[in-house]
Order: structure tokens, then C-alpha cells, then sequence
């Protein structure tokens, strides 16, 4: 999350009541907790993709040598 970002939540969560705030709160958190997954689930994926690639490379080289 980059500042302007956390400058719009920040202006939102400021015009909003304490009931409000609350839930906001609880939503964002919700929120970012899912885009982290997200970002880790991707940088899963490639770092398994490296490694088959890796796997590959080895055994053509085995084959070769």
C-alpha cells in the first residue's frame, strides 16, 4: 500500500461516525489480510515455477554430461 492510499483511507476513516470506524476498521483489516495472501500466493507460484525450471535445467545438464 502506497501513501496516497493510506491518505484516502485515512480522509474516509475521518469523515466517518464511531459505529462507522468501527466496521471500517474491521473491513480494512479483512482486506488487507486477503491482498497479502494474494501477493504471497503469486510469489508462491513464481518461486515454484523457478524451481521446476531449476529441476529441469539439472537434469538436462545430467543428461548431457
Amino acid at each position: 500500500m502506497n501513501k496516497k492510499e493510506i491518505d484516502k483511507l485515512f480522509v474516509r476513516y475521518t469523515s466517518l461516525s464511531e459505529a462507522e470506524k468501527k466496521n471500517f476498521l474491521k473491513n480494512e483489516k479483512k482486506r488487507i489480510k486477503l491482498l497479502s495472501a494474494a501477493e504471497n500466493r503469486t510469489e508462491l507460484r513464481a518461486i515454484k515455477n523457478l524451481l521446476q525450471d531449476l529441476k529441469k535445467e539439472i537434469k538436462t545438464f545430467q543428461f548431457k554430461g
